[in-house]
């Protein structure tokens, strides 16, 4: 029997030892995360209601108000030759937002919505010289090579861009130029042994827009 609430009430034993060990160790920084973004951490198997506190409850807010008006401004790069539309700013506010809070992103919008011009838009932002960011590299379907390559000519053409890809591939002299695009293929990156300098992964990446 327990006193509840001003009530006793018949609980198992096994209920009893679980009430009894209120102390569920160390946590990862992932679990963490995960248990504040979602309210709930699973607990002898069951769902249990939870909230971030101090930093974490701070870390939380900032990714759930990465996309809005609030905070800094994110503006428009000004060497990108379009417009963007008001969900594409704010998703360009929301990748910036995120990444500068060390965290990977992925645009997830259907086809056709300009997820490209976003990403290219979110490029011109690194590269700012106030930014000192390396540069990007696009990995994508051999299909889309040529895509990429145009969309940033249409968009930014002031962005040097290099195609990685078939036997003469070579990252030499890649940075600098600050801001320079690299666009190469899934099968390249894969198939390229580590540590050469034909490899895109034997160099240090700070970001990998990717479709």
């Amino acid at each position: 029997m327990a006193r509840l609430h001003g009530r006793w009430v018949l609980i198992d034993p096994d209920t009893a030892r679980r009430a009894r060990e209120r102390h569920l160790g160390e946590l990862t920084g992932v679990q963490a995360l995960s248990a504040a973004l979602t309210g709930q951490i699973t607990v002898h198997g069951q769902d249990v209601a939870c909230a971030g506190a101090g930093r974490l409850a701070g870390l939380v807010a900032a990714l759930r108000d990465a996309g809005n008006d609030a905070g800094d401004p994110v503006d428009v790069p000004g060497g990108l030759r379009a417009a963007l539309r008001g969900y594409q700013h704010r998703a360009l506010r929301w990748l910036v937002r995120t990444t500068e809070l060390g965290f990977g992103a992925l645009l997830a919008d259907d086809m056709g919505l300009g997820k490209t011009l976003t990403v290219i838009a979110f490029h011109l932002h690194r590269a700012r010289p106030d930014r000192a960011a390396g540069p990007t590299l696009v990995v994508c379907p051999a299909s889309l090579l040529a895509n990429w390559e145009r969309e940033f000519a249409r968009f930014a053409p002031d962005v040097p861009v290099r195609r990685h890809h078939a036997a003469s591939r070579s990252l030499d002299g890649l940075a600098p130029p600050q801001g320079q695009v690299v666009v190469t293929t899934y099968g390249t990156c894969s198939a390229t042994p580590a540590g050469s300098r034909k490899s895109a992964g034997a160099s240090s990446w700070p970001t990998r827009p990717s479709r």
